[in-house]
């Protein structure tokens, strides 16, 4: 077969399929990829949440105060370290949406 025939075939094929093509990508891969991240960030937030609830579930139940000392530094430093990681990320989101525009 003739190479310039071919990638005239080839070129008629894409122009009529990139419509298609474009409308499937943000009509389902966009949206399937924003549902994934959103879940997968969900997911972690979820467990950092409940590993946050069980340190100050110990905290309230502990009636020794040496140990109830150590529980509140532990949740303090868990609740630093999670403030920390939000605002990494809202600074991330907005350097990146800073270079977008």
């Amino acid at each position: 077969m003739d190479v310039k025939k071919l990638k005239a075939g080839l070129q008629v094929i894409l122009a009529l399929s990139k419509p298609f093509v474009e409308k499937l990508i943000e009509t389902k891969f966009i949206p399937m990829a924003k549902c994934y991240l959103y879940s997968s960030f969900q997911k972690k937030k979820d467990r950092l949440v409940a590993n946050i609830l069980k340190l100050y579930e110990k905290y309230q139940n502990c009636d020794n105060p040496e140990k109830k000392e150590r529980h509140k530094k532990g949740l303090l430093l868990g609740l630093d370290a999670m403030e920390q990681i939000a605002q990494s990320l809202i600074d991330s989101v907005e350097k990146i949406r800073a270079e977008i525009k």
